[in-house]
């Protein structure tokens, strides 16, 4: 028996002719706030009114966190490749305000659309090059997925199944055994 050897994914050598894409950890952080102060938005109808990059001010809230803006969360979901937990602490913010607010802003939700599309494709190319280079979790995966159009399943159909009865006779000489 072979023992395993444990490798850190810091480790793993990314092929060469991966995209680049930045690095999540090169992403600054903005410090997290010192107090959390509830502030009261103004009345809905001035929010609606307001433009999507410039939040409306609250008065009173010197200690409250900075309003959110559509700019600055684009940019930080791109940056993080659209995940929510990783672009909230790069934000300040927790993941449930950064949800909260992306849900509030088309704009936000397209980006984040397209940002998943993204890495499916990337994915796909993936599973491409394996099938072009033989391996056979990747062919087999393919033809269960994409396959199934031309037969290519796990189980057989459901319906009349073929049954025959065998009989085997083992002989030495002239004599069964």
């Amino acid at each position: 028996m072979t023992a395993r050897k444990r490798v850190a994914i810091s480790e793993l050598e990314m092929p060469a002719e991966a995209p680049s894409a930045p690095a999540i950890a090169d992403i600054p952080q903005k410090p997290a706030p010192r107090a959390r102060a509830k502030a009261k938005p103004k009345a809905a109808e001035d929010a609606e009114t307001a433009p999507e990059d410039e939040p409306p001010e609250v008065p009173g809230t010197a200690l409250a966190k900075p309003k959110l803006r559509v700019a600055e969360v684009a940019d930080a979901l791109k940056r993080s490749a659209g995940i929510v937990t990783v672009a909230a602490k790069h934000l300040g913010r927790t993941p449930r305000e950064l949800t909260k607010f992306i849900l509030e802003h088309d704009s936000l939700k397209e980006i984040r659309s397209d940002l998943d599309e993204q890495l499916v494709d990337l994915a796909e190319g993936k599973m491409v090059q394996m099938v072009h280079a033989g391996n056979f979790q990747a062919v087999r995966f393919v033809l269960l997925t994409k396959g199934k159009k031309r037969g290519w399943v796990e189980k057989a159909p459901d319906g009349p199944s073929v049954q025959a009865n065998v009989q085997v006779i083992f002989e030495k000489g002239d004599e069964k055994l």
